[in-house]
């Protein structure tokens, strides 16, 4: 039947449907700035998951070209409830020239265990095997913009 192969069609090309939304506000006072995220993902392959993930940071200049800031991240999967996370981040900016050279330092601690879903190599961020919990990492970059 055309309903048949219309189904075996599907299968054969693992059809996925991915949704998501973000939303976001930024705000700047004299010298200190916040932002706010809020993130959602619907995936439907051959299983299904939402993706709830939130982030929030402040930063206050302590002199003109120098910044500190503190970020807050938390993720969450539905049905996998062990692969929640929650990342704390604090570090320091140093602007060397506008935001066309920048230097960022920032130590960041994964409060809870770093499952598959969650690993970041480029954010220092690992898969934890053991389960062990807790991963600190210290991060550095230089940003050039021309």
């Amino acid at each position: 039947t055309d309903a048949g192969r219309a189904q075996a069609a599907r299968v054969a090309r693992d059809e996925r449907r991915w949704y998501g939304a973000t939303t976001d506000l930024s705000v700047e006072f004299g010298g200190a700035n916040l932002f706010g995220s809020l993130m959602y993902h619907y995936i439907d392959g051959s299983q299904q998951f939402d993706f709830w993930a939130a982030v929030i940071q402040g930063g206050w200049f302590i002199a003109p070209e120098h910044e500190l800031f503190a970020r807050w991240e938390w993720g969450e999967t539905e049905p996998v409830a062990q692969a929640d996370v929650m990342v704390m981040t604090a570090g320091w900016n140093w602007y060397l020239d506008g935001h066309d050279l920048k230097l960022t330092m920032d130590f960041g601690f994964a409060e809870s265990i770093i499952d598959l879903i969650w690993t970041s190599e480029v954010a220092g961020f690992r898969r934890d095997f053991r389960r062990d919990e807790h991963q600190w990492v210290i991060r550095s970059q230089f940003q050039f913009i021309f």
